[in-house]
């Protein structure tokens, strides 16, 4: 099963075996095994595989709203300069360069009309970030999603200007991060039937990779890959053969965090298990 999704967004990319193994480090072969649901890739490698899915994914209809924001290009226009050159000659004319960096993102020559010769209008800096800088950051098209990151420069007129904003891009490969995991780990955690209508069997080694990804949820129920902190997973590699003791007294350690099928257990929840040791703690009494 997991095979098989990479597989599928690798294809949704039309993005070749050779050029997906690369991005994410690995054999071509290697690859195809994977795809092909003869291996199981280990957590390192399925995590290279996703992020570099995520890598080259773009905006789309899906994730719009959500990584082009007002406040995003509030803080990009702030980074751009704009030249405004007016040009006289016998058909006067305004050019326009916006400049991010050292890249030119737009370029423009405007005739000004003969009525217009003695009074021209001529756009202030402030006119090309809100108007004409402002519909292109914003502006995407359905076609997008034909194409991957990798087409960017074959396909300027395809993409948004929102592409240059570094914010966007990261927003944009956290959504398609947290998106593939998700997909990945609630397919697996449903009822998964093939196309027979036949229940898919997972085996052990799928099954830890998907608690594996399961524990990365926080509880926010997002899958922080990035977050910075002290956890532990105790999976099968971790513990190498290795016995854990484990105190219960502890569950209501605020340093520690209880997992049941990859989601953390909530307060009520903790609440419960509490009782059904109480529980436990009178039967020994009797004893």
């Amino acid at each position: 099963m997991i095979g098989k999704k990479i597989k599928e967004y690798r294809l949704a990319l039309k993005l070749t075996g050779e050029t997906l193994s690369s991005y994410a480090g690995i054999k071509r072969s290697y690859l195809s095994q994977i795809e092909n649901e003869k291996k199981i890739p280990p957590m390192e490698t399925f995590m290279n595989l996703v992020k570099a899915i995520a890598y080259l994914s773009p905006i789309t209809i899906d994730n719009e709203y959500e990584v082009l924001t007002e406040d995003g290009y509030e803080e990009f226009s702030k980074l751009l300069k704009v030249d405004i050159e007016y040009i006289q000659s016998d058909i006067p004319r305004y050019s326009i360069n916006v400049y991010h960096g050292k890249t030119i993102i737009y370029s423009d020559t405007e005739e000004i009309d003969k009525e217009d010769f003695d009074d021209p209008y001529i756009p202030s800096k402030a006119d090309v970030l809100d108007e004409i800088i402002s519909e292109k950051y914003f502006s995407w098209r359905s076609d997008i999603s034909e194409y991957n990151l990798l087409e960017l420069e074959q396909h300027k007129d395809k993409f948004p200007l929102a592409y240059h904003d570094e914010n966007v891009i990261q927003s944009l490969f956290i959504w398609w991060q947290n998106t593939i995991l998700g997909d990945i780990f609630y397919t697996a955690t449903g009822d998964i039937e093939d196309d027979d209508d036949k229940k898919i069997e997972l085996n052990d080694n799928e099954l830890d990779l998907i608690f594996q990804i399961g524990a990365l949820r926080n509880q926010s129920g997002e899958f922080a890959v990035d977050e910075k902190d002290d956890t532990t997973n105790f999976s099968k590699e971790l513990l190498d053969g290795r016995t854990i003791i484990f105190d219960l007294r502890s569950i209501h350690d605020k340093n520690i965090k209880l997992l049941l099928d990859g989601s953390i257990l909530s307060a009520k929840e903790l609440e419960m298990l509490n009782v059904s040791l109480g529980a436990i703690r009178y039967a020994r009494l009797d004893k």
